[in-house]
């Protein structure tokens, strides 16, 4: 009896051991991977081959995102083109961003605005006089704190994954939080760059579920079933938009517990005949209820820019296409500002 329980007792210790070694093994080459599949997406945006490479391989690991796919644009002059979701590192946030700037107009002695977001917010391909956060704090007279990183999201924003510059004591006393959406926002929060960081956060889970989540090699396998569920309907990825958002809200309140919450809808003209197109979430009234329930305020460009999407705000020549120029934010700035921003 003694040998059979001996036997047992070390099976079971072998048993864990691997499962250890496994995790560790899972947790590091994951988190290796990532870091690697940024680096040359960056570097290498045209290469054909690496951009195939990564994204079998991203498949492979549950990795959700729609690059290859493309988008019709409603407008006949404007050519379709093929939206590619590019991860931006810190290190080449300069280089590819066109600015490595987090801060604006310190020097005021108003409470401050910070903005969050992707690209789009950040000013990829812009010098930062003409990027938003720029423009929105000498309008406002502000400090604007930049949260927003290329690639990224609320998510991610919030997460002081990419600014970590920016500590949240700089921004407690916020009066706006003001995160730009776009229309491939949803794939990003599918990411695994975002679940296998934020899965108990934003999911609710039994005790079990919770506590075995704690280790990386069950988080995977969580967040891949997870994923699955939500994009078997466009209802759950209306739900899991919801959560987000109810997420990000929350998120904010903690920082700054009195502040205005703003999401900022950039709308595109895009053809709404694709089945899985995630452009859909622009018009659909899913934000009023986000309103309702968080009290964030929605803003749609096309209400202040009296346009959805034209190519005389789009930068010309661009590796992501679609991101505004200098000209949209020159012109929806001053009217966003006038309008949801409130200065005693």
């Amino acid at each position: 009896m003694k040998k059979i329980l001996l036997i047992v007792s070390i099976n079971i210790f072998i048993f864990f051991v691997l499962c250890f070694a496994f995790n560790s093994f899972l947790k590091i080459g994951m988190n290796s991977y990532f870091s690697l599949a940024d680096i040359l997406r960056a570097r290498y945006q045209n290469n054909s081959v690496v951009e195939k490479i990564i994204s079998d391989i991203d498949k492979f690991l549950g990795c959700y995102n729609v690059e290859g796919e493309t988008y019709e644009y409603a407008d006949d002059e404007v050519e379709p083109v093929t939206i590619k979701q590019i991860p931006i590192t810190p290190k080449l946030a300069e280089e590819y961003c066109g600015h490595d700037r987090l801060r604006y107009n310190t020097d005021s002695t108003r409470n401050p605005i910070v903005t969050l977001g992707g690209s789009y917010v950040y000013g990829h391909g812009l010098k930062e006089e003409k990027t938003f956060p720029y423009l929105l704090s000498k309008l406002s007279d502000r400090p604007v704190y930049n949260l927003s990183v290329c690639g990224g999201e609320v998510v991610e924003s919030l997460s002081f994954n990419y600014n970590g510059k920016i500590s949240p004591e700089e921004i407690k006393n916020a009066d706006y939080y003001v995160y730009v959406y776009m229309f491939d926002h949803l794939n990003r929060y599918l990411s695994n760059y975002v679940l296998m960081k934020h899965y108990t956060e934003l999911f609710k889970t039994g005790k079990v579920e919770h506590a075995l989540a704690q280790i990386t090699m069950f988080r995977y396998f969580f967040c891949f079933f997870r994923r699955a569920k939500i994009l078997k309907s466009i209802e759950n990825q209306r739900e899991f938009l919801k959560t987000v958002m109810l997420w990000a809200n929350n998120k904010i309140k903690k920082f700054s517990p009195d502040t205005k919450f703003i999401i900022v809808i950039y709308d595109e003209k895009v053809a709404q005949n694709k089945v899985n197109a995630d452009v859909r979430f622009l018009k659909d009234d899913v934000w009023d209820e986000i309103a309702k329930e968080t009290g964030c305020t929605i803003v749609h460009t096309k209400d202040l820019l009296g346009f959805k999407f034209d190519k005389d705000y789009k930068i010309p020549i661009d590796f992501a296409p679609g991101h505004p120029n200098s000209k949209a934010w020159a012109v929806f700035t001053p009217k966003f500002e006038q309008k949801y921003i409130i200065n005693l």
